[in-house]
């Protein structure tokens, strides 16, 4: 998949870089693009695809997948590679188990952080700014 500047993009579409700005600006919001960090935008995680591809998380994940693949060969579980996204976990890798019984690859997927139990895990982190935010609290009942 390739990627696109916002110059290209105004071009394009015959607009000033401005629109285009904005335009692309909704297009990140809801996840249909991305911008790497070259600042050039490329297909997002609702066109499925995610950050997996940008060069610090292909290191982050070469470093990663033989621990992951020892933990996975010792507790015979699937295991998986998260980032922090705001108040929301972005699966990088993951290692299936052998399990009947098991998850599968989510790499590229957002979810809410305390809907994943690596997100729980990654929001208990000591000093974790968005902790409380992440959370949805109880609705208050009028009158009770």
């Amino acid at each position: 998949m390739g990627s696109l500047r916002l110059k290209d993009a105004a071009a394009e579409l015959g607009v000033a870089p401005s629109t285009a700005h904005r335009l692309l600006a909704m297009l990140v919001y809801r996840g249909f693009a991305v911008q790497d960090e070259t600042r050039r935008y490329v297909p997002g995680p609702a066109m499925g695809a995610g950050p997996a591809g940008f060069s610090w998380t292909r290191q982050l994940r070469d470093i990663s997948r033989p621990h992951m693949e020892g933990l996975c060969a010792r507790t015979n579980e699937t295991v998986n590679l998260m980032i922090r996204v705001g108040t929301k976990v972005r699966f990088l890798d993951t290692v299936e188990s052998s399990n009947i019984l098991r998850v599968g690859d989510r790499q590229g997927t957002l979810l809410p952080a305390h809907r994943a139990s690596g997100g729980k895990a990654i929001l208990a982190e000591p000093g974790s700014r968005c902790a409380g935010s992440a959370v949805p609290q109880p609705q208050r009942r009028a009158g009770g």
